[in-house]
């Protein structure tokens, strides 16, 4: 799957950005529900090294996973462990889905 530049969460549409990383941050990806982005960070957390197409796929997902929750009004929206269960779920799912 190729990063989109722009995403529908309900009638929401989110702007893709890219970015190099955030400072000092281990945070490798942000959606901001008042701005309405997702921006992705090329190289990661604590490590700084370039992240693949299929981390930032992740990443992706697991931004998606908030706004769908933000969306729905569920309060798991901001319960990290649960966002990263369940985005890492549906990542795997479409790479499954796209593989020939």
């Amino acid at each position: 799957m190729k990063v989109p530049k722009e995403v529908q969460i309900g009638k929401t549409n989110y702007r893709v950005h890219n970015k190099t990383g955030f400072g000092s941050s281990p945070v490798v990806g942000r959606i901001d529900y008042a701005l309405r982005t997702i921006t992705l960070a090329s190289h990661g957390g604590v490590t700084k090294k370039k992240r693949t197409p299929a981390q930032l796929q992740d990443t992706l997902w697991h931004e998606i996973t908030h706004g769908i929750l933000k969306d729905m009004k569920n309060p798991l929206e901001s319960d990290e462990k649960f966002v990263c269960a369940i985005s890492s779920r549906i990542a795997k799912v479409v790479r499954q889905l796209e593989a020939p």
